[in-house]
């Protein structure tokens, strides 16, 4: 299983590997692959809802696509390599490199 936000409130349950075998029921009760949940009003889980609508899906989209941008060309990596040479934590150079290019 998977948990995927799709916007601030709403998220799906992706039930990738057993699929429709899970038993897992959408909320109008049919055989579903993915359960959609919503924040509930009360306390700390989430309560079953309807797929939202393919246009917001669409916006949904759009939105994260606009947010997923490579890094300006003023990073230097060189520079934040040595910035970090004292940190408690390993950098692996090769992740990096791949990311930028």
């Amino acid at each position: 299983m998977v948990l995927h936000r799709f916007d601030e409130k709403l998220f799906v349950l992706k039930l990738s590997k057993r699929g429709t075998r899970t038993g897992a029921k959408d909320a109008n009760g049919h055989s579903a692959k993915s359960i959609w949940l919503k924040q509930a009003k009360r306390g700390i889980c989430g309560e079953q809802t309807d797929a939202p609508a393919e246009d917001e899906v669409q916006t949904a989209k759009s939105k994260y696509k606009a947010a997923k941008t490579k890094p300006s060309g003023d990073f230097h990596l060189e520079t934040f390599l040595e910035s970090t040479k004292d940190e408690h934590f390993l950098l692996n150079r090769s992740v990096f490199i791949r990311y930028l290019a």
